[in-house]
Formats: structure tokens, sequence, C-alpha cells
């Protein structure tokens, strides 16, 4: 048998009652308490970390390697043509003479600088 007990009546009626808080079934928590969201944002901002460790020790292998060659490199001599090399110069002063081969204001000293270069 069940016994019927009077409720009492409340004078104030912005009463709290805990058991009678309204609970939305649809509601979401915000985007950053999701652990998928905490546990993507972590491994991202490692991975972020590591490439960015990575790059900065490939420049500075990168920068070591290139003071070391630069150390190493011995500068070449002075470039040179490969007619100046040919003999045509000695050819020319036995046709034309040494005189006007070296007078930068003769027509024959003109002729030399365009054969050979």
């Amino acid at each position: 048998l069940a016994v019927a007990v009077a409720v009492k009546d409340f004078e104030d009626e912005d009463v709290f009652i805990p058991a009678a808080v309204e609970y939305d079934p649809d509601a979401k928590p915000p985007m950053y308490k999701n652990r998928r969201f905490r546990m993507y944002g972590l491994l991202s901002c490692t991975l972020l970390i590591m490439l960015v460790a990575c790059a900065m020790g490939l420049m500075a292998f990168q920068q070591e390697q290139e003071q070391k060659a630069a150390a190493q490199n011995v500068p070449s001599g002075p470039p040179t043509c490969e007619r100046c090399s040919m003999g045509i110069e000695e050819q020319l002063e036995l046709e034309v003479g040494s005189e006007k081969l070296n007078d930068p204001s003769t027509s024959e000293y003109l002729a030399k600088e365009w054969i050979i270069h």
C-alpha cells in the first residue's frame, strides 16, 4: 500500500531546486574541452617544434659545411683565353712588328685584340 504525504507549500517561487535544473541532451561541450581536440593540438605542437628544431640543425650543419669548404678552397689563377696560348701574337709580330702591335692607337693593335678576344 502507498501512503500519500502532503507537500509543503513554498512561499517563495524563486527557490533553487537542484533536481529541477534543466538539461539539454543535444548540448555539446566547447571544442577546447574535447579530448580529441586536446590530443591533436598537443601532437601538432610537438610536430611543429620537432620540425623547427630539425630545420635549425640542418641550417647549422649546412653553414658549418660551407665554412669548411671555404677554408679548403684555394683561389684559381686568373682567367686566360685559349687563343692567347696558341701563339697568334708571335706570328703577328713576325709579320707586322712589335711596335705596331703594342701601340693601342694603331689599327694593327685593334685587329690583334679582335682576333684574340
